[in-house]
């Protein structure tokens, strides 16, 4: 995978993943709502400079949280990071608001927000289902996608039943035996694309399951390991699995 000049595609079925930050309690309440953001969103498709070079905080403030985020961050950066706030302050990012109707439905575009050391740097109007071309820096090998708008999850009473031995070293085609249906809720890759790391959602009962998550690495197309984590330690496992 090359990501001086990384292709992001997002498409209207949602299946790229990628951006969502979760706030504390008290930052929740500073988040736009979707009236908000939509009416943000016009604003700054008629005029960029309502957000150029504002922070991000700012842009959740008054956009709301993006329907998918692409991270782009140096190793070095990485190794560094112990949380997904810190990624957020150390890597290009790239946050996709979809545009809605009036009837609250897709109506095929979207604004893509470019966002470097924390300061708005391009804002684009583009079509929801083309596909986005991303000039960065080199060395920033570690792509890493995270989605908010998938709630889907694995279920942990049928995860539990799962021979997890009967995976470890199989094709990755047969991830949707362990997931089922479920979509991914983060991925990491590295630079040659051969590394990656995937995170599910888990819910008990239907309900989701706040700080546990279900983490697959893979190496060469291959499951090298499957397993539950704290949803915090997710950056421990993307460094351990792509540059350590």
């Amino acid at each position: 995978m090359k990501l001086k000049k990384s292709l992001v595609c997002v498409t209207i079925l949602g299946i790229v993943l990628v951006g969502c930050h979760k706030e504390t309690t008290k930052e929740k309440n500073q988040v736009a709502n979707k009236a908000t953001q939509q009416k943000t969103m016009t604003k700054v498709q008629n005029d960029v400079n309502e957000i150029m070079s504002k922070d991000y905080k700012f842009v959740i403030k008054n956009m709301g949280i993006p329907y998918n985020t692409i991270y782009y961050i140096k190793p070095k950066d990485l190794k560094e990071s112990d949380t997904m706030q810190d990624i957020n302050t150390s890597s290009y990012m790239t946050l996709v608001y979809p545009k809605y109707t009036g009837n609250n439905e897709l109506d095929g575009s979207a604004l893509y927000i470019d966002i470097n050391k924390n300061k708005v740097v391009n804002v684009e109007t583009n079509s929801f289902s083309s596909q986005s071309t991303i000039d960065i820096d080199a060395n920033a090998s570690i792509m890493i996608e995270k989605s908010d708008h998938e709630k889907s999850a694995v279920s942990l009473e049928n995860f539990r039943k799962i021979d997890l031995g009967e995976y470890i070293g199989v094709d990755e085609s047969r991830i949707n035996e362990v997931v089922g249906e479920a979509n991914y809720e983060l991925t990491a890759y590295n630079h040659e694309g051969n590394k990656v790391v995937k995170s599910y959602r888990l819910k008990e009962d239907n309900k989701l399951l706040k700080n546990e998550v279900l983490t697959i690495s893979i190496v060469d197309n291959k499951i090298k390991s499957i397993k539950t984590i704290e949803g915090d330690k997710i950056v421990k496992i993307i460094k351990g699995a792509l540059i350590e």
